[in-house]
């Protein structure tokens, strides 16, 4: 199953994993433009370019064609479409949509009903994220405080030990279900759960670029800044159970282009990850879909790579 392919000449900035009938890859090469491709096989099944209505109105008929134009070729919506004023963010069965607007502002439509989210004045929103299933929202602002809603209603603003700065571009995932989202700012992941009790932290012995969640939360992969390995952990515990350099995950996967590519990798940037095990990574415009059987297995964890102190021995 193991593929690669040259997609751009320049960093692909997200890539998601659309469940479905074919499974299919979702590689976005610019906010409003994604390619789609057959997860397995790697075969090319469209590409779309989303152009954002002028209209105010979402429930005009500019902004219906819009979100019908957010369904991908398995039928599946896509969880998160950035454009040029707008960011939406949908729930699996299209009801809740979150939208963040350049002016900081957010609002959850659920059905025909617009509410905006309660925010502190003079903040700025550094990441968010929305639960597909039950909306459960997160926003991580520049001081690293923990805003979160139940659908519209503001649960809490919540304290982390993340460290943010100019340099610094934290990550922020949420499996389905609204048990707990992941924060990260580099160094540190936190867990936490939807009424601020933090389920767990873990601090890596290097600098991590990003990470990315399976769907059920069972499953963490994160990107080594110093040596280009990736690793995959199980959330409970936060065990390392598998982990490869991206270099070698690449030379093991098939090239399925004629245009002369090679395998020498770089840094690696988007990453995404199956419930059983499929990764997706890129490096600079290339993408390679493996699996964790392709990596290294891991008896135990580390001496040098324990939860930290303050952490729970449990972040299901």
């Amino acid at each position: 199953m193991a593929w690669r392919l040259q997609l751009a000449n320049r960093p692909i900035r997200r890539l998601d994993i659309l469940a479905g009938k074919p499974q299919i890859l979702a590689a976005w090469t610019q906010p409003n433009q994604v390619h789609y491709f057959e997860l397995f096989h790697g075969a090319k099944i469209d590409h779309r370019n989303f152009d954002e209505p002028t209209d105010t109105d979402h429930h005009g008929q500019a902004w219906q064609h819009y979100f019908k134009s957010m369904v991908a070729p398995n039928n599946t919506l896509l969880p998160h479409i950035r454009a040029q004023r707008t960011a939406i963010y949908t729930s699996q069965s299209g009801q809740m949509r979150l939208f963040h607007q350049l002016d900081n502002a957010f609002h959850l439509e659920v059905g025909d009903k617009a509410s905006p989210l309660a925010l502190e004045e003079n903040i700025t929103v550094a990441a968010a994220g929305m639960d597909r299933t039950l909306g459960f929202i997160v926003l991580l602002d520049s001081t690293a405080r923990l805003h979160l809603y139940q659908q519209h209603i503001r649960v809490g603003i919540f304290e982390t030990a993340l460290i943010l700065s100019d340099d610094t571009t934290p990550t922020l995932v949420l499996p389905h279900g609204g048990r707990n989202a992941f924060v990260g700012d580099g160094r540190r992941i936190i867990a936490i759960e939807p009424n601020g009790k933090i389920r767990g932290q873990y601090e890596t012995h290097y600098p991590f670029g990003t990470f990315a969640c399976s769907p059920n939360g069972a499953l963490i992969a994160v990107t080594d800044l110093d040596s280009d390995v990736i690793r995959v952990y199980e959330t409970d515990g936060f065990v390392l159970k598998h982990q490869r350099f991206a270099v070698d995950l690449l030379a093991d996967s098939r090239r399925i282009q004629l245009l002369p590519t090679t395998a020498s990798g770089g840094a690696v940037g988007a990453l995404a990850l199956s419930d059983k095990g499929t990764l997706a990574f890129t490096t600079a415009g290339m993408i390679c879909v493996t699996n964790m059987v392709k990596m290294k297995a891991v008896g135990a964890l580390p001496a040098d790579e324990k939860p930290a102190d303050n952490s729970t021995t449990t972040i299901a």
